[in-house]
């Protein structure tokens, strides 16, 4: 993938000249537009060009603009890039890929991009409006991979080919078979855990410990001794204070998150 459409955002009065033309000249971008998002036409410009990528100036997370995001409707994936690192917590709720630290290289620049070109067929594992995104980049570039392949490369990136990818879980006189995918999260309950698959919530006669041992680390965590999550279906971190959160998922369904399994937020 080297033809990217590139739109480069950032504050008015930054300089960011080196970062532009180490862009522009590093054979990814084909097209690109500097943008400052804090011009009244910055939504605009945005939807007119339809980038593949954002690079945005991470002095945005603390601007007054950042409620100017939701206006963009469709998420355009983020490479955030500035001086001081943001922390998983402040992106959180963006589509971000990376953040870059200065000083930016070809060679961070071209990692940042390599994790475009992963997540481009990552589809389990993103928003229904950034799936929708990516599909119609998909179809501008006129990939040439056929469907099987396709099929193969998302299901060795997904399973990695040694995590279980069903369980067969008792539900009274009968076998229900579930797959891992579709689990939103699992919670200790006495001798049984409790697990939410899509609208039910099973219970299955097992160990949490077990449990996750059979499950993809990329994708479930264990956030609290009693209870693991799908970060797939995560819609936000609650911050409750004192460093203490909750995750709060996309049905509204909450967990408490403790101190002693925090540290995968720094992972994400």
């Amino acid at each position: 993938m080297n033809d990217l459409r590139i739109a480069i955002c950032y504050a008015k009065g930054e300089k960011n000249e080196e970062l532009i033309h180490l862009i522009e000249t590093s054979g990814y971008c084909t097209t690109s537009i500097k943008v400052e998002y804090d011009n009244d036409d910055f939504l605009e410009a945005i939807k007119l060009f339809e980038p593949d990528v954002i690079m945005m100036s991470n002095s945005f997370i603390t601007s007054s603009f950042i409620d100017s995001y939701d206006g963009l409707n469709i998420r355009f994936p983020i490479i955030f890039f500035g001086k001081d690192e943001v922390s998983a917590i402040d992106i959180m709720g963006y589509n971000c890929i990376d953040s870059l630290i200065d000083p930016i290289t070809i060679d961070k620049l071209e990692r940042a991009f390599q994790k475009f070109k992963s997540m481009m067929f990552t589809f389990q594992n993103i928003s229904d409006e950034y799936l929708s995104t990516i599909k119609q980049i998909i179809q501008r570039k006129n990939q040439s991979i056929k469907q099987d392949k396709l099929r193969a490369i998302i299901t060795e990136d997904l399973n990695n080919g040694k995590y279980q990818q069903r369980f067969v879980i008792r539900s009274g006189d009968s076998l229900k078979i579930i797959n891992v995918s579709d689990i939103w999260w699992v919670k200790s309950s006495g001798n049984y855990v409790k697990i939410k698959c899509g609208s039910e919530i099973l219970l299955a006669r097992v160990t949490l410990k077990s449990i996750l041992a059979s499950m993809n680390p990329n994708y479930f965590f264990r956030v609290h001794k009693s209870s693991i999550i799908n970060i797939r279906y995560v819609d936000f971190f609650k911050d409750l204070g004192q460093g203490d959160f909750s995750v709060v998922f996309r049905n509204g369904d909450e967990l408490r998150l403790s101190r002693n399994y925090n540290s995968f937020l720094k992972e994400l």
